[in-house]
């Protein structure tokens, strides 16, 4: 046979091939499937091929052609030449496509179907698997898609390695639809995990997508990427191990003060819920270490700077750690503070509804010896017996007494003296000191990491400064803080040096608010108070020369200082801890105000009690300064700076409640309102903030103008204050 003949043939029988394509598409279509039904389109997605019936019917007519084709290029076939001249030669590649439509023949012939083999066996890549999609040729595309047909269109058995059924021939039959799983991971093997990792690139290119500019999606997206979109809390039950640590701690959150439903988990299918979960759990990081809201909008004057944690740790330590919901609970405040805190959460709120609570009326402020309607109930309250004779609405001693050491337990004042503090005391309930202990593990969660081998400690609620080492308290004294209107500010610091005879430089917003003032009002002002006028350049001018009358605070050129003596308001000795609010501690001549319970009297400096005691235990292990040292030169009168050897570091706190040695809870009134802010900014709210703000700036303002700063007090107060409900009683007579 003539090669014109056979090139004849060959188009002959691409042409016949054309015929059956066209014949395919043109053919009905396969049976949409059924909404219930997802598995026709897993198929789609895992490369499972169906033929339709008119390819069926038009395959025999390729068969003979092909026959007849091979039957005469046969006998028209050259001889083979030598080896030694192919030994050059390429092989053909026309092997595969010859098999591909001998294996479509053989389909045809047992149902007109094909469904892709699971090969569980390790094998090296076929040539296609390692081409580039876009390179891969149609023809080996098509060879390395077909496979031996089952009557029914579905695999039996299990795909990790067990024996498939053995399939029935239907040639007659219409392709049965395959039944859908229950659930997306009712079975396993690598076909499940492709198609997982199929859904969760799907999943993520969608997350991406919606969350452009977010840092945590494109971390957790390349994550994944990098790990070909395998999954890491998932199996074919669901979540694995790891992924059930996470959810467990996620829900398990409040016991660590935080909210579960910030956590929630979200998405109907695998891939869904596994990004959420690992969002989730990138949240539930950042805000068991940092908190739960920004600590910068609590008060201007807190100025704290929480621990950061960065996502690429968060998610790191999911991967890695070997029980990844520990992981997630040990990023909660490592502190004993807060630990005793969290035990007595879960104490409170097992018995949160049990406790016998005898509620006291609000009235006038109650003194010993009064009497009162309420009396009766404070017995009830503290489980005292009614007098046996007398009037029992009477104030008794006994139950003065009680109040007394209820008000020394809860850091009031130990007067007895019923007033709006006590009575606020006397009414907290479970579920109050909850909210507090809550907003006060918050604020542990501001704290550093490590507070330090040695360090000063100052609670500003409780009033008190103490020396910390190897978590043991080496000292405590009492102090006096700042005011509710000149707060004492919340920052962490190091200790550098002690100015021993210091002088006081007086702030601008003392010598213009209140300085100014009285020197316009009494002339001998500076006798009494041994102050000395100073200008910009640092020189001394006689008060007696200066017209004080015509400056007010925006124009005044002066400064005042108070040299070293006993009378000097710093004391003796100061702690310099330099920051930019320009407050240390220090002592003080005005001994009498450490006797009171409530001590928040001080323009925002922590005066201390005992300053020289105070000296004495944190300079115990100093190599560079010595107590003797500081002793000499208080005796002599000598001012300067002593250096320390290393810096300590310093903590001006703000915790209103902590777990005792014995485990009861310690309370303090919350003089500052930080706590109600933390716990309003818990749930979303700011406007204490807000108002704190306005009056800050309010206060700022009076460093030049006081006028004006009263005036814009007066107005940030009307603005940011809540509608107040007055009632009728304060209509007729006023409130209180």
């Amino acid at each position: 046979m003539r090669l014109t003949d056979s090139v004849s043939r060959i188009a002959l029988l691409a042409a016949a091939s054309l015929f059956v394509a066209t014949a395919s598409a043109k053919a009905d279509p396969l049976p949409a499937p059924n909404a219930a039904e997802p598995a026709a389109t897993e198929a789609a997605d895992t490369g499972t091929q169906a033929v339709s019936p008119a390819a069926a019917t038009a395959t025999p007519v390729l068969d003979e052609i092909v026959e007849k084709v091979k039957a005469e290029t046969a006998e028209a076939a050259p001889q083979v030449p030598a080896e030694s001249e192919t030994a050059a030669a390429p092989k053909a590649p026309a092997e595969e496509p010859a098999q591909a439509a001998t294996q479509e023949a053989d389909a045809a012939n047992t149902g007109g179907e094909t469904t892709t083999a699971v090969d569980e066996s390790p094998s090296a890549p076929s040539v296609a698997e390692q081409m580039p999609a876009q390179e891969i040729p149609a023809e080996t595309t098509a060879a390395s898609e077909t496979a031996p047909a089952t009557g029914d269109n579905t695999v039996t058995g299990s795909l990790a390695g067990e024996e498939p059924a053995q399939a029935t021939e239907t040639a007659e039959a219409e392709p049965a639809p395959v039944a859908a799983p229950e659930s997306l991971f009712t079975a396993a093997g690598p076909a499940l995990r492709d198609s997982l990792s199929v859904s969760l690139e799907s999943a993520i290119a969608t997350l991406r997508a919606e969350n452009p500019k977010s840092e945590t999606v494109a971390l957790i997206a390349d994550l994944y990427t990098g790990r070909k979109f395998e999954p890491i809390f998932s199996n074919e039950n669901g979540f694995n191990a790891r992924g059930e640590a996470v959810a467990t701690a996620l829900q398990h959150a409040d016991e660590d003060g935080l909210d579960p439903a910030a956590y929630q988990l979200t998405g109907d299918s695998a891939a869904a819920r596994e990004i959420s979960l690992v969002r989730a759990a990138v949240l539930y990081g950042h805000q068991a270490y940092s908190g739960r809201v920004d600590a910068g909008r609590i008060h201007p004057l807190v100025t704290v700077e929480p621990p950061k944690i960065s996502t690429e740790e968060i998610l790191s330590g999911l991967v890695k750690s070997d029980d990844a919901g520990a992981y997630l609970v040990a990023l909660n405040p490592p502190h004993d503070g807060y630990k005793g805190l969290r035990v007595l959460l879960a104490k409170m709120r097992a018995e949160e509804g049990k406790e016998k609570q005898v509620a006291i009326p609000a009235g006038q402020m109650l003194r010993p010896g009064m009497s009162d309607d309420r009396v009766p109930l404070l017995r009830e309250r503290f489980g005292l017996a009614a007098p046996a004779e007398g009037d029992p609405q009477r104030y008794d001693e006994a139950t003065v007494e009680a109040v007394k050491e209820f008000q020394a337990a809860e850091g009031l004042t130990r007067d007895g003296i019923i007033g709006p503090n006590t009575l606020e005391f006397l009414n907290r309930g479970h579920a109050a000191d909850i909210a507090s202990i809550e907003s006060n593990m918050e604020r542990w969660r501001w704290m550093p990491r490590s507070l330090g081998k040695r360090y000063v400690y100052v609670n500003v609620p409780e009033f008190l400064v103490r020396i910390i080492e190897n978590g043991q308290v080496q000292y405590s004294t009492r102090v006096v803080v700042g005011t509710p209107r000149n707060q004492t500010p919340i920052f962490d610091d190091e200790m550098e040096y002690i100015d021993v005879n210091p002088s006081w430089n007086v702030p601008r917003s003392i010598a213009v608010k209140e300085m100014l003032p009285e020197i316009k009002r009494d002339p001998d002002y500076f006798s009494k108070t041994n102050f000395q006028v100073v200008t910009d350049d640092g020189r001394v001018v006689d008060p007696e020369q200066i017209n004080w009358q015509v400056y007010d605070g925006s124009s005044l050129p002066y400064r005042f200082r108070q040299p070293p003596g006993d009378g000097n308001a710093l004391g003796r000795i100061k702690f310099m801890f330099p920051n930019k609010h320009n407050v240390y501690l220090h002592d003080t001549p005005s001994k009498s105000l450490f006797a009171r319970e409530s001590r928040a009297y001080s323009h925002g400096c922590v005066r201390v009690q005992n300053p020289i005691d105070f000296a004495t235990a944190l300079l115990k292990r100093d190599t560079a300064v010595s107590a003797a040292t500081i002793e000499q030169r208080l005796k002599t009168g000598q001012p300067g700076e002593l250096g320390l050897s290393a810096k300590i570091p310093v903590h001006l706190v703000y915790f209103t409640a902590w777990a005792n040695p014995d485990g009861s809870l310690g309370r303090m009134p919350d003089i500052y309102q930080h706590d109600a802010a933390t716990q309003a900014a818990m749930r979303g709210d700011y406007s204490y903030y807000d108002r704190s703000l306005a009056t800050y700036r309010a206060q700022k303002v009076a460093k030049f103008d006081p006028q004006a700063a009263q005036e814009a007090e007066q107005q940030a107060r009307v603005e940011a204050a809540p509608p107040r409900r007055v009632g009728l009683f304060g209509v007729l007579f006023g409130s209180r």
